[in-house]
C-alpha cells in the first residue's frame, strides 16, 4: 500500500476481518444487542452494533417513533399484499398499512431483526417466520411476533426497562420469561404469564383497603407471592403507575395506571 503526500489516511483491516464482514451470520450477530447479567441481579443492555451502522428504516415506521411501545407500520407499502389470501403461512402483507404475518406456520429459524436496522423491502422479502414469539428485552427495537403461530401485526420492542423483571408495555405489564412464573391460568387469584403478558386468574375480591402495588417498587417474584388478590378493578389516578385489574373477578391482564 503506497502513500502519498496530503492524502487521507486509509483504514488498514486484516484479511480475517473482510472475510467476517461478509459472512451473513456475523453481521447479524453483530446487530444483536448484548445483556450483560450481573451476580446483583442488575442488567446491562448494549444496543451498539460491532461496527458503525447507520440507522435504515426505509419504508418502516414504529408508531411510538422509537421512544415507547409500538406496532410496525408502513411509511411506503409499494410492492406488498393487500390481501393474505394465496400467501403462505408465515409471509407478510399489508394490513391497511400495517406488516401482518399469515398465520399456519412453525416458528423457523431465529435471527433478531431490529427496527432501524432493516427495511420494507428486506422485511417483506424474510417474512416472518424469523421473529421470536417472546417479548425481547425492551427498549432493544427488537421486532417480534406475539401473536406465534395465528400471526398478526408486528410489534417493537421499544418499551421502558425494569430491572425487577417486570416492563410497562404502554400500561400493560409484562414478565420476562427468567422470572419463571406458571403459564397457565390459575383457577385462583394468582398471577401467570399469558404469553409474557403478566395477567391474573379469576375470582379476586380486592381488599379496598389494600396498600397499592406500585410499577418499579416491586420484583416479579415479589408480585408472584402476593398473588393478584387485592389489584383494583377501578382505574387509579392516571400516573400513578399501580397496577391494577380491569378485568374484575373474570380476572386476565394487569394493567399500569
Amino acid at each position: 500500500m503506497v502513500f502519498y503526500p496530503g492524502t487521507p489516511s486509509t483504514r488498514q483491516i486484516s484479511w480475517s476481518q473482510l472475510v467476517r464482514e461478509a459472512d451473513p451470520n456475523f453481521t447479524r450477530l453483530s446487530l444483536r444487542p448484548w445483556i450483560y447479567d450481573f451476580p446483583n441481579g442488575r442488567l446491562f443492555i448494549d444496543p451498539s452494533p460491532l461496527y458503525d451502522y447507520s440507522f435504515v428504516s426505509e419504508g418502516l415506521g414504529n408508531n411510538n417513533n422509537g421512544s415507547g411501545p409500538g406496532v410496525l407500520f408502513l411509511t411506503d407499502t409499494t410492492g406488498w399484499p393487500t390481501s393474505p389470501d394465496e400467501l403462505e403461512g408465515g409471509a407478510l402483507w399489508s394490513n391497511g398499512g400495517e406488516p401482518t404475518i399469515v398465520p399456519g406456520f412453525g416458528l423457523g429459524a431465529l435471527f433478531p431483526t431490529f427496527f432501524g436496522q432493516t427495511s420494507s423491502a428486506a422485511l417483506l422479502a424474510v417474512g416472518g417466520t424469523h421473529l421470536q414469539w417472546t417479548p425481547p428485552p425492551p427498549s432493544s427495537n427488537q421486532l417480534w411476533n406475539p401473536g406465534g403461530a395465528d400471526g398478526g401485526p408486528i410489534y417493537v420492542a421499544s418499551g421502558t426497562l425494569n430491572l425487577t423483571n417486570l416492563y410497562n408495555d404502554n400500561g400493560v405489564l409484562l414478565v420476562d420469561p427468567t422470572a419463571m412464573w406458571q403459564v397457565t391460568e390459575p383457577t385462583n387469584p394468582g398471577v401467570w404469564s399469558n404469553g409474557g403478558v403478566a395477567s391474573v386468574g379469576p375470582g379476586a375480591t380486592p381488599d379496598p383497603l389494600a396498600p397499592p402495588i406500585i410499577f418499579g417498587s416491586i420484583t416479579a417474584a415479589g408480585l408472584l407471592g402476593i398473588g393478584g388478590f387485592n389489584l383494583p378493578f377501578t382505574t387509579p389516578p392516571a400516573g400513578s403507575l399501580q397496577l391494577w385489574n380491569p378485568g374484575g373477578t373474570s380476572g386476565g391482564d394487569i394493567w399500569i395506571a
